[in-house]
C-alpha cells in the first residue's frame, strides 16, 4: 500500500503510479530496468464500419524509441493477428505545444495472420497537449462490421 526503496534506486516501487524500477529511482513507465521501459496496453471496438482502436503508449517526454509486438483479434470470426513493428518520434514540438502525428514515425516490418486478410492498418498518433503528450498506435480495422481487440505490449528507450 505504500512505496517501497531498497538501496536506494536498485529496486523502487511507486504504489501511486503501480510502477516497478530496478537501478531507477522514478519509473516513467510501468516496469523500467535502468533506461528500458516496457509497459502494455489495449483497446477494443464493436459495432459497424471501420472506426479505429487506438492505444495509448507511453509519455512523449521519457521515451524515444520503442518496439512493439501488436495482437488483433476479429472476435466476431476468430481470425488472429500479430505484428511486429517499431517507433520513434522527433522529440520536437511542431505547432505550438503539440506534436504532430507526421513527427512520429512506425515501421512495421512482420505480420502473421491466421486469415487470409490482414486484420488492421497499423498508424501512430498523439494524444495530450505539452508534456502530458502520448505516443498512440492506431489500429483501423480492414475488414468491416467486425469486434476488434488489440492488445500491445511495448519497450522503449528513454530520452
Amino acid at each position: 500500500s505504500t512505496d517501497l526503496t531498497i538501496d536506494t534506486n536498485l529496486l523502487k516501487t511507486d504504489s501511486s503510479n503501480n510502477r516497478v524500477g530496478i537501478n531507477q529511482v522514478s519509473p516513467d513507465a510501468p516496469f523500467q530496468v535502468s533506461e528500458l521501459g516496457f509497459g502494455y496496453g489495449t483497446g477494443s471496438r464493436t459495432g459497424s464500419g471501420l472506426s479505429a482502436v487506438t492505444v495509448n503508449l507511453y509519455q512523449r517526454t521519457k521515451f524515444k524509441a520503442a518496439k512493439l509486438l501488436v495482437s488483433v483479434e476479429n472476435t466476431t470470426d476468430s481470425v488472429f493477428e500479430t505484428a511486429e513493428m517499431v517507433v520513434t518520434h522527433t522529440g520536437t514540438t511542431t505547432s505550438g505545444t503539440n506534436i504532430v502525428t507526421g513527427d512520429v514515425y512506425l515501421s512495421v516490418y512482420g505480420v502473421v495472420t491466421s486469415s487470409a486478410t490482414q486484420q488492421g492498418a497499423y498508424q501512430t498518433g498523439v494524444t495530450g497537449a505539452g508534456d502530458s503528450q502520448y505516443i498512440q498506435l492506431v489500429v483501423t480495422p480492414t475488414v468491416a462490421n467486425k469486434d476488434v481487440t488489440v492488445r500491445v505490449s511495448w519497450q522503449a528507450l528513454t530520452i
